[in-house]
């Protein structure tokens, strides 16, 4: 599962660098968990409004954390674009189960509630992808000029 490499660099010492070989399924698994966490993260800081999230805030934040992963990781933006809106629903699905076992009546509209997360999410998480590939795309650019 490990690799080590040995580079010289310009000194002549030996630098030993460990590679971590992930298959592709556990980098899924991975990204689908940083999504759900940091969704749970963004439903636990909106203020109480009754039992639904301000659009805003949630259009803001899936925008900003595809952006962010399909710059800092090197998944595919169809992944990306998929784990992070699922990450949001399962973290409000999660958040359904818990109000709805502390009040029965408190979510009783939650596929109207899914959905329409669903209508925000996946369009900001479709536009931050788009604009994390095109600035992967430019510093590609930018480096290979030099």
């Amino acid at each position: 599962m490990h690799r080590q490499d040995v580079h010289h660099n310009a000194s002549g010492y030996r630098k030993f660098s460990t590679q971590i070989k992930v298959n592709m399924r556990t980098n899924v698994k991975l990204l689908f968990l940083i999504a759900t966490v940091f969704s749970g993260i963004c439903i636990l800081l909106q203020p109480n409004y009754p039992h639904l999230m301000d659009w805003k805030v949630v259009a803001v934040f899936q925008f900003l954390l595809a952006l962010s992963l399909t710059v800092l990781t090197k998944q595919q933006d169809k992944k990306v674009r998929t784990m992070v809106p699922a990450g949001l629903l399962t973290a409000t699905f999660i958040k359904i189960i818990i109000e709805g076992i502390a009040d029965p009546t408190s979510h009783n509209l939650w596929p109207i509630e899914l959905i329409y997360l669903a209508v925000i999410a996946f369009p900001s998480a479709l536009i931050g992808t788009g604009l994390g590939l095109l600035m992967k795309r430019v510093s590609v650019m930018l480096k290979t000029e030099k």
